[in-house]
């Protein structure tokens, strides 16, 4: 866990002026693979998960369906990482971040859920109480 903190204050901010680094957001990419990767074999606890998942979600693509354009890309802060096609190769990120049909109008909490949910794991009410932040 103290590694993947390590790495990511490393990595950020991963903007020159207006110019995103690729390298590094790349890097960023490979990092939350293994992030997911830890919290599939619950390595990480649940609270700490829903912290670094409220940062996650704002910086992926969010597929719905077969969709290929993420219905959150105006929102996103990281473009490239859809533009640039960087989830190729990671079938974990891509199955993370691809909902089921209908599931597009979901709040913070539910997006969360049901991101890991799409890892096998499961959050609950308590765990974002835990972690104490605030959703809609």
């Amino acid at each position: 866990m103290l590694s993947c903190q390590d790495r990511f204050q490393q990595l950020f901010p991963l903007e020159r002026g207006d110019d995103v680094d690729l390298t590094r957001l790349k890097k960023y990419v490979d990092l939350t693979n293994e992030e997911f990767f830890y919290f599939q074999r619950a390595y990480i606890p649940k609270e700490v998960i829903v912290e670094w998942m409220d940062s996650i979600v704002d910086f992926f693509p969010i597929y719905v369906g077969g969709s290929d354009v993420p219905v959150n890309y105006a929102k996103m802060r990281f473009r490239q990482i859809h533009d640039e096609k960087m989830l190729e190769g990671y079938p974990r990120l891509k199955k993370a971040f691809t909902l089921t049909e209908g599931k597009s109008n979901l709040n913070r909490s539910e997006l969360i859920k049901m991101i890991t949910a799409n890892l096998g794991v499961s959050l609950r009410d308590r765990h974002f109480k835990r972690a104490q932040i605030r959703f809609n």
